[in-house]
């Protein structure tokens, strides 16, 4: 499924400004990014944290389409499992 209310931007279209912070790519992306999932969003927001360059991010996880995350379970967190019933995992140990 396509998401046809996003157009890529034309090239070079930043209203003139390279360092357009509103830029029309980076609203294209942002929109993508927020199409593929709370998980994507997150770990894109922890490499920009780590000192990734914010344009490089977002067109490397615009590069996957927001389905395919959505169909590999890519799109969210995994719920958290508690495991019962052992004595050796670390869920259980007391110290």
């Amino acid at each position: 499924m396509t998401h046809d209310k996003y157009k890529a931007p034309a090239e070079g279209s930043q209203s003139g400004c390279p360092d357009n912070k509103r830029s029309p790519g980076r609203q294209y992306f942002a929109a993508h990014i927020h199409d593929a999932g709370p998980r994507p969003v997150l770990e894109a927001l922890i490499a920009v944290r780590e000192g990734a360059d914010l344009d490089e991010v977002l067109e490397d996880f615009a590069r996957i389409p927001a389905e395919v995350y959505h169909a590999m379970g890519a799109s969210h967190f995994q719920e958290p499992i508690l495991i019962i019933g052992s004595s050796t995992t670390w869920l259980l140990r007391k110290k």
